[in-house]
């Protein structure tokens, strides 16, 4: 782990590039850190996604993966990194500081936009990406909208992440993802906490072997609602009819 990261977990507290202190909240437990290190392993992605940047720990993750691979580039989105809203607090710089303390500058390419304006904004430039993390706003709309716009970067083989997944919001749009498009459950973290026995994340062996001939649909029964996360792998190009709806 690298030990700016480290430091960070060890004290609970994320500094600012002006030395003012947050104390660490919301982020995302190291049992899924690892599982996104797992996935980015695996997917092996020459351009990767993340939807929320926050204090930037998934990112960490991430980007220490991406670092094992060559010319990797990871593209953040996040609206209130600098910025409040009446929603929310500013990260004040937060997340990047530390990723460039980290070393990870030169990987990242950030957006401060809303992602319901950098993400279409990235479909017209014809960006195409490998590996997606979604930890965005997660009320239903806000969320549909985000993967509408993953799926279209995403690349056939590609995995995108949906952190929260035990959120009903987030649930709805996990079933709608397994019931109407050409995505498969790569694998999940349990929801659990650190100190609670179990495994801590497992991932779907079959999808990832060679030649393995994936079904383009699983109807729900690759899902779990227990989970913290859930990562799914587009098997293959939306060729729906433009009437196609299966209730989820």
């Amino acid at each position: 782990m690298n030990p700016v990261l480290a430091e960070i977990l060890r004290t609970n507290i994320v500094k600012s590039e002006s030395g003012k202190e947050f104390r660490l909240h919301s982020q995302i437990p190291v049992q899924e850190g690892l599982f996104l290190q797992e996935m980015v392993s695996r997917t092996k992605p020459g351009v990767s996604l993340e939807i929320g940047l926050g204090f930037g720990i998934s990112a960490h993750f991430i980007c220490e993966a991406l670092s094992q691979l060559p010319h990797s580039r990871h593209i953040a989105i996040d609206r209130h990194q600098f910025e409040a809203s009446a929603t929310h607090i500013s990260f004040e710089g937060s997340g990047l500081h530390n990723l460039r303390l980290a070393g990870y500058d030169r990987l990242i390419e950030f957006h401060p936009e809303p992602s319901y304006l950098a993400l279409p904004s990235l479909v017209s430039q014809g960006t195409k990406v490998d590996f997606a993390f979604i930890d965005g706003w997660h009320t239903f709309d806000y969320a549909l909208t985000d993967f509408f716009y993953v799926d279209l970067l995403l690349r056939p083989g590609g995995v995108v992440v949906i952190d929260d997944t035990d959120f009903p919001s987030v649930w709805r749009l996990c079933r709608f993802i397994v019931t109407n498009l050409a995505y498969s459950v790569a694998g999940r973290v349990p929801l659990q906490s650190e100190s609670t026995p179990g495994p801590r994340f497992s991932v779907t062996k079959s999808l990832w072997a060679v030649g393995d001939k994936i079904g383009s649909i699983i109807r729900g029964d690759g899902l779990s609602r227990h989970s913290r996360c859930i990562a799914f792998r587009e098997d293959a190009d939306d060729t729906r009819s433009w009437d196609f709806h299966h209730r989820f």
